[in-house]
């Protein structure tokens, strides 16, 4: 059963931890966006591809689609509370657990009846349940057969205020999915029966489905330019920082880079600088746009141009109100423009007629607003909004100063105030005045303390100014007042601006209007400007790439002119020699053409788009996404998009377009998904960066080491954490619907598959590229692929641990057995008492085995933060840098809040520590980077797993690439759900999990065919025949290699120990290693032969054989490839009567680092124990006998003891001999010594001690420098140990008499030298060749490491007897 969360805990870093993190929460409002148009009844069985699915959000009742006519609803007959319907089942159940405990801030604390995989809305807490109708688009759906009981007293006790209805409220949302229709439901499966009053509850139900006959929304065909207007000539970027009107002359025009005749064919590209719209419907330039100038010419030849450009930022007209709003560029305070030359001049600004006769009197003043925002800080460091200056008891007031520029008195003007607060103990008020008079106030609210609410809460107030406010001097100096009667109260602006009526006058170098009280349908006004001469022009730049001049009659110094007011325009009033000049140069711009992309015959399956800096190690994945995957692969890089499709500035939306132009020339995406790849990290901070320059008003110190490489989208929520967000599935909206992304909105459905590498650093981008390339190359080939690891936590009354074992149970071990899958559930293992609470460190050494042997998964569900997991922190970042399984690498995902927070330059969270690990940890992650909660999670784990485990028709493992893996898991869940957008790829979209394609098979035990039933019996031979298949069923004739054969016991029974209140229940574990070991595979066929050890379980149940194959050669197409597979069949248990007896133990030999290493010997701090072990009955790995197992005590600590078992194989066709290969990690510098014991098949047992020394590895040390034999005639070996395995040594030997003169040099090169050396040989002659006379000499033995040119020597003496 699935339960809730309790009360809110935390862990070491003071991370909230309650139902946030394991589980999930976070329903958002479901626009109901379902024709009204019904068809009639349509049978429950026509619907193509229902498919129930975890729940969505919900919505109060309200107006909903009525049921279809005929069809049988839940709502139709108001009945009695009734008891539980007969029938045992349903297409779509509902299956009701214990009440929970909600988390989500407005319904926090109040407990609510729940489901299996409920989602709850965070305004009501409600339970809503929700699945998909695929390939249709609904009008209405009523429930079927729906099966009905009352709510249990004290459940429904819980309901006496939640508004329900009398039916069981609907909602549909419809959307789109790789072009193809999808109908999002969503049950509030509660309802209050009219007839009684009792409140009762959905249990199943079947569907009637109606579709709509409204046709669906066309998608408008956007035309896209085959060729960029980059692609050829010569381009160079400029950059302005405000709207106006600028001029380029001659000579600037020349330290530009163009000259000569071509330089009067100058032209003006770009698209302004304000935001590109999010919705994809809204219309925008494809491509760069000439712009109009003005051009000025001396002799014939072109001495200056005059240009209008628009800004970054802009105001928009609020018609309601009559007055502006500011509307700020989130990704650039930096708009760009584009020069270059022509075959003809560029476009000249074109003049436009009076469009009639005026009416009214002419218009003499316009609308003006001004501003006062800074931006330095973001208080949350998520969101979009930044704040500016601080207030507080020390600074609880501040002045800011404005001149109202021609302001009219005798008009109203509004003083509008945005601020935040944040106080614990009382509301806080902000009072505004000007110039001394009090215009208003208001408040904001006091927050809450508990943890994951809002960091502060806003406020904001609208005022007329006080008549006579303003002076003659129009300066108005506002003063914010600040006042909370709690302690440590805090706050900050986020602007303030003034909306004013101003004298239509030429101010300055040019002066921009706009009269929103002139528009009128068919209107036409004459405008008249004051302060004109016969220089003076106004253009109408209503269209920034497209502005008109007026024609201007002047008149003394009033120019007039006539122009169209049906809607409201914009227009500049300047002198051409008075307009700005100062135009920052951004350089040469090579020529580029994303326009071409998917434009040819082969169609792009992947698309990455990278910084600069990491275009070299993009371009090498991209390489090897070609050559190994057989994919089509575009690298474009940031600038480029930005030119392109943002006209030369940052905008998210830009790599959206760009991604939609690819995606709208893919004929079928859903028959071939695209992917896209992000390179390089991201911050929330979007502006301040060494790209970007200063933030606009901010202090002068960036956002230190800002990682803003490729930018990540941020959710309009800036304050609460919970509703606060930033995702990639933003660039994969590709339908005309989507895009503006409305934090509730449910019918935006990703169409591409995305990931990111959050490269930070030339270091971190090629060890990403590495491990990648080595996650696919055959080093990895190895039985780790048929591991699973599943991690929870011990909270919550067990919930987490519920919820893997489910998955394990039903969508692991009843789809695909070839799996052997690892519980790591935390409650399993014992807890210590420490001064900061408990620690499991069992728990914790379990994880690192996991990792360090090879898991193809781990899934960790429960409590975490961004650097660990659970509050007994069985996972930090200490451990995953500590993790060494570079050929072994695991996709991780992980169901808490935050572990894989990407977009904070000052706290890489641990999802990018194990991804950044050279020497092992993750190849990529599906985690968090938000907090999330429980019932979230599920669905997506839920959906995750379904995605994943599947089988293809030929009974083979399918594996999708894992974009689109993860991009199904998102659409097929809990889509409406904001918590979903919470989940990343941390990885490369394109790339496959890395489980084999073929099958491996027995097909024979003990000579008897695999599929009759044989019984595995205690000191046993047993001999095992088996193949290695293709997808279709043949067998592999082209594989040889060798074959990895695990054979388990019997599932052993065991209890979590009921920590935390955790209800004490059983769990099947399959730990129990009978043998393990190797065996040849020829032509697709292999054998092996193993005894089965006395301490197996004697009760008879059923066993696993678990099989892993690679091949050791390529194949005739060069390829190589693996094969797993499993057989469940097979009876273990009882014994054999006439087994023979066999007292001879086992024969063990102890090694560090290499078979070469002599006891004594020296290591580094990290040394692997090498350990061959030969028995002629076979090595005993069961571990159900007490005290057999393979054990390793360090030091004496018998304390600690070490179980070797798991890291036992036998020798390839021959289970007598195996060898144990133990990696220690830290040993601390100093001698050690190490005893490991061993037990046979028939108990009996050996042990051997070996003793080591252990140097710290950050230099080269040599120990036991020797020369054998000594005293020698005739030749002699020089031998040392040394702590550097591996590394290519360099080595002199330097013979010297005792008086000091050197008589010989020996010199030699050890590549990947093993930790003990004996291969310089002497043959006592000096460097003529002469034999050195009897006697005592000394020699120098010099070593160096060409890895790091660390060096060493020591000095030892040696007799010549001849």
């Amino acid at each position: 059963m699935h339960l809730s969360i309790t009360a809110l805990r935390s862990i070491g870093s003071g991370i909230a931890l309650g139902v946030l993190v394991g589980g999930g929460l976070l329903p958002s409002r479901v626009a109901a966006q379902a024709s009204k148009a019904t068809t009639g009844n349509r049978p429950a069985a026509a619907p193509a591809a229902v498919r129930p699915v975890a729940p969505k959000t919900t919505l109060p009742a309200g107006a909903l689609p009525r049921p279809a006519a005929g069809a049988v609803s839940a709502a139709a007959k108001p009945q009695a509370a009734a008891p539980v319907v007969a029938a045992p089942s349903s297409p779509y159940e509902v299956r009701w657990s214990a009440p929970i405990r909600l988390e989500a801030p407005r319904v926090r604390g109040r407990r609510m009846p729940s489901f299996a995989g409920a989602a709850h809305d965070k305004a009501t807490g409600l339970p809503t349940y929700g699945f998909r109708v695929e390939g249709q688009r609904l009008s209405a759906l009523a429930l079927r057969a729906p099966r009905v009981e009352a709510v249990p007293a004290a459940e429904a006790a819980l309901l006496t205020a939640a508004p329900l209805g009398a039916e069981f409220a609907i909602e549909l949302t419809v959307g789109t999915e790789t072009r193809r229709p999808v109908t999002l439901v969503t049950v509030l499966p509660l309802r209050r029966n009219a007839a009684t009053g009792t409140v009762e509850r959905l249990l199943g139900f079947d569907i009637a489905t109606t579709a709509a006959t409204t046709p669906p929304e066309r998608p408008t065909a956007r035309a896209y330019a085959a060729t960029s207007v980059l692609a050829q000539g010569q381009w160079v970027k400029i950059g302005i920082t405000a709207s106006g009107m600028y001029r380029l002359d001659r000579n600037q025009l020349q330290n530009l880079g163009f000259g000569g005749a071509a330089l009067n064919n100058i032209q003006v590209w770009g698209n302004g600088g304000r935001m590109l719209p999010q919705l994809n419907r809204t219309p925008r330039p494809d491509d760069l746009v000439q712009n109009p100038v003005l051009a000025e010419e001396n002799n014939g030849s072109l001495s200056a141009i005059t240009f209008y450009a628009e800004g970054p930022h802009g105001w928009n007209y609020q018609p309601a109100t009559g007055r502006y709003t500011r509307e700020l560029n989130l990704y650039s305070d930096t708009a760009f423009y584009f020069l270059t030359t022509g075959a003809a001049p560029g476009r000249r600004v074109a003049t436009v007629a009076a469009p009639g006769t005026p009416t009214g009197a002419p218009i003499t003043s316009f609308d003006e607003h001004t501003l006062s925002e800074n931006q330095f800080v973001s208080l949350l460091k998520q969101g979009r909004d930044w704040f500016g200056e601080a207030f507080d008891s020390f600074t609880p007031s501040r002045d800011f100063a404005f001149t109202l520029d021609g302001y009219i008195a005798e008009v109203p003007a509004y003083l509008t105030v945005r601020a935040v607060a944040s106080s614990t103990t009382s509301t806080s008020t902000y009072t505004a005045s000007v110039n001394s008079q009090t215009v208003g106030s208001f408040t904001c609210a006091q927050r809450s303390t508990l943890n994951y609410t809002p960091v502060a809460t806003a406020g904001a107030g609208t005022w007329p100014l006080p008549t006579g406010a303003i002076g003659a001097d129009n300066r108005a100096v506002v003063r914010l007042q600040f006042a909370s009667s709690g302690g440590g109260a805090s706050g900050n602006l986020d602007y303030i601006d003034i909306n004013y009526r101003r004298v239509l006058r030429r101010t300055g170098g040019y002066t921009t209007f706009r009269v929103g009280s002139a528009v009128a349908p068919g209107a036409v006004r004459q405008y008249d400007v004051a302060n004109c001469d016969g220089t003076t022009q106004v253009w109408d730049v209503t269209n920034p790439r497209n502005p008109r001049r007026q024609i201007l009659a002047v008149n003394g110094s009033t120019g007039s002119f006539v122009a169209a007011a049906d809607s409201l325009r914009e227009f500049i009033v300047f002198n051409p020699a008075e307009a700005r000049t100062d135009v920052r140069s951004f350089g040469a711009v090579p020529n580029q053409n994303l326009h071409a992309l998917n434009t040819g015959g082969e169609q792009l399956d992947l698309l990455i788009v990278t910084h600069p800096q990491f275009k070299g190690q993009a371009e090498r994945l991209a390489a090897h996404r070609r050559a190994h995957d057989s994919l089509q692969v575009a690298v474009v890089t940031t600038p480029q998009v930005w030119n392109e499709f943002g006209s030369g500035r940052q905008d998210i939306t830009a790599i959206r377009d760009l991604m939609r132009l690819v995606y709208d020339r893919t004929p079928d995406p859903a028959a071939r998904p695209l992917s896209l790849l992000l390179f390089g990290d991201a911050s929330y901070d979007y502006k301040s960066n060494r790209w970007y320059g200063g933030r606009a008003g901010s202090p002068t110190t960036p956002t230190p080491n800002n990682t803003n490489f490729v930018p990540v989208y941020q959710a309009r929520e800036s304050l609460d954490p919970i509703d606060a967000f930033s995702s990639e599935d933003y660039y994969g909206l590709m339908d005309d619907s989507e895009g503006f992304w409305d934090e509730s909105n449910a019918s935006e459905l990703m169409d591409v598959g995305i990931g990111r590498l959050p490269a930070y650093d030339d270091a971190s981008a090629a060890t990403l590229v590495d491990k990648l390339i080595r996650y696919d190359s055959p080093d990895g080939f190895g039985n780790w692929r048929n591991r699973l690891a599943y991690v929870t936590d011990d909270s919550d009354f067990g919930y987490y641990q519920d919820e893997a074992d489910t998955y394990i149970t039903t969508k692991v071990e009843a789809v695909v057995p070839t799996f052997n899958s690892k519980k790591i559930y935390l409650d399993l293992y014992p807890q210590v008492g420490v001064p900061s609470g408990q620690r499991a460190p069992a728990c914790v050494a379990a994880i690192e085995q996991a990792l360090d042997q090879g898991s193809l998964i781990v899934n960790y569900i429960g409590h975490g933060g961004e650097t660990g997991w659970a509050a007994e922190q069985i996972l930090g970042v200490g451990d995953i840098n500590n993790w060494r399984n570079a050929n072994r690498l695991t996709f991780m995902i992980t169901a808490t809040c935050e572990f894989g927070r990407y977009d904070d330059p000052a706290r890489p969270s641990g999802g990018e520590y194990s991804f950044y690990n050279a020497q092992g940890g993750t190849i990529g992650l599906f985690t968090t980077t938000r907090p999330v909660f429980a019932s979230q999670n599920t669905v997506l784990n839920t959906e995750l797993h379904r995605q994943v485990f599947r089988r293809s028709a030929s009974g083979i493992n399918a594996r999708p690439r894992i974009g689109e893996i993860l991009r199904r898991t998102k659409t097929g869940g809990s889509t409406s759900a904001v918590g979903s957008r919470n989940f990343a790829l941390l990885g490369d979209p394109s790339m496959r999990l890395a489980s084999p394609r073929l099958a491996a098979v027995v097909t024979h035990v003990n000579g008897r065919p695999a599929d009759v039933v044989d019984t595995l019996r205690a000191l046993t031979t047993v001999n095992l025949r088996g193949e290695v298949h293709l997808p279709g069923g043949a067998v592999a004739t082209n594989f040889t290699g060798r074959i990895q054969v695990t054979v388990f016991d019997k599932a052993a029974v065991v209890q979590n120990l009921g920590d935390e209140n955790t209800p004490v229940r059983s769990f099947n574990v399959r730990e129990s290693v009978i043998y393990d070991g190797l065996a040849s595979v020829t032509n697709g066929q292999w054998t092996a032969t193993f005894v089965v050890p006395r301490d197996i379980s004697y009760s008879f149940g059923q066993g696993k054989i678990s099989l892993y194959a690679w091949m050791t050669a390529s194949d005739a197409t060069g390829n190589r490839h693996d094969a797993a597979g499993a057989n469940t069949t097979t009876v273990i248990g009882g014994s054999s009567a006439g087994a023979a007896q066999d007292r001879t133990p086992p024969e063990i030999k102890l090694f560090m680092d290499a078979l070469s290493f002599q006891n004594g010997g020296t290591t580094g701090t990290d040394a692997t124990l090498i350990a061959p072990l030969y028995d002629a009955s076979g090595i005993n790995t069961a571990g159900t006998g007490i005290g057999h197992e393979i054990t390793v005590i360090l030091d004496g600590n018998r304390q600690n003891v070490l179980v070797m078992n798991p890291y036992y194989t036998a020798a390839v066709d021959s289970f007598q001999r195996g060898t144990v290969r133990y990696l220690f990690k830290g040993l601390t510098p100093g001698p050690h010594s190490l005893t490991l014991k061993a037990w046979d098949t028939f108990n009996n047992s050996a042990e051997r001690t070996l003793e080591f020394v252990v140097t710290n590895t950050s230099g080269l040390t040599i120990n036991n420098v020797l020369n054998y034999p000594n005293p020698f005639a005739n030749a002699t070996t020089f031998h040392f140990d040394h702590n550097r395995q591996g590394d290519d040594l360099d080595v002199q030997v330097q013979l010297f008499t005792v008086s000091g003169r050197l008589v010989r040099t020996l010199q030699t090169r050890l590549p990947a030298a093993k930790p003990h050396v004996g291969d310089v040989a002497w043959d006592g002659r000096d460097e003529y060749g002469d034999v050195l006379g009897r006697g005592v000499y000394v020699y120098k033995v010099n070593v160096r490491s060409s890895r790091d040119g660390s060096h060493t020597s020591k000095y030892e003496k040696l007799v010549i007897l001849n």
